[in-house]
């Protein structure tokens, strides 16, 4: 009876102990999540910016997106010009 007794007990710790550990691995996942998300991004007069760098790529971001609305062409390339410096610049 005693072998009995001592597997029953290493059984129930084990699954404590695991339970445990799954608890602790849950909430720090959840924080570091939580602390990271909120870390990185900031909140600029309405606008939401997910990162301070210059050039960033995001998620959505391909080569085929619109940049400007209007191409280049003779007439309008001071403001097709002006509006590339400030999406490259911000």
């Amino acid at each position: 009876m005693p072998l009995q007794n001592s597997r029953t007990n290493f059984f129930n710790v084990t699954v404590s102990s695991i339970f445990i550990l799954h608890f602790i691995f849950f909430f720090l996942t959840f924080f570091t999540f939580i602390f990271y998300s909120l870390s990185i991004h900031n909140f600029n007069d309405g606008l939401y910016v997910t990162n301070t760098r210059s050039i960033h790529l995001h998620m959505g971001d391909n080569p085929g997106a619109i940049l400007v609305t209007t191409p280049p062409d003779g007439s309008n390339y001071q403001s097709w010009s002006r509006s590339i410096r400030e999406l490259i610049f911000i």
